[in-house]
């Protein structure tokens, strides 16, 4: 409770409005929202959570998408840093009877060479649980990374 606490949160009502009259009007409750909690000058964690209609992908009328987020970014050194994160995204599907699970796990670890040039590794893990089956899956990536900046 004495460490460092930011934050911010919006509450709102969204709405979407269609040329084609056969679409409808999407209306509904809309927030995004973070809390920083950074205990040690080197160390912060934060808690994002979000509910927002977006455009569809081609299945459904649109999107009514609700996250939440946890994120730990940790400074070891002046030079090496890691991030980790939890997610959950749900995805509902107005107007096709779809809805989407979707968890996130990853982990990385970055370093930084010099002043103007970073490498890193980082795993995600996503899985995708659907009530119409064929749109499930888990997906493991692996990436390295290696950026510069002028």
């Amino acid at each position: 409770a004495t460490a460092k606490t930011s934050g911010a949160f919006k509450i709102g009502s969204a709405q979407k409005t269609f040329t084609d009259g056969g679409f409808g009007k999407a209306t509904g409750t809309a927030w995004e929202g973070s809390v920083k909690w950074s205990p040690l000058t080197y160390s912060n964690f934060e808690f994002v959570s979000s509910r927002t209609l977006a455009d569809s992908t081609g299945l459904g009328n649109y999107l009514i998408n609700t996250g939440n987020l946890v994120n730990w970014n940790h400074k070891w050194r002046s030079n090496l840093y890691s991030t980790a994160s939890l997610g959950t995204l749900k995805s509902e599907y107005d107007g096709a009877g779809r809805t989407d699970n979707v968890d996130n796990a990853s982990i990385g670890v970055f370093y930084e060479v010099g002043r103007n040039w970073r490498a890193g590794a980082q795993w995600a893990y996503t899985k995708r649980k659907s009530n119409q089956a064929n749109f499930e899956f888990n997906r493991n990536s692996t990436f390295f990374s290696l950026q510069g900046t002028l």
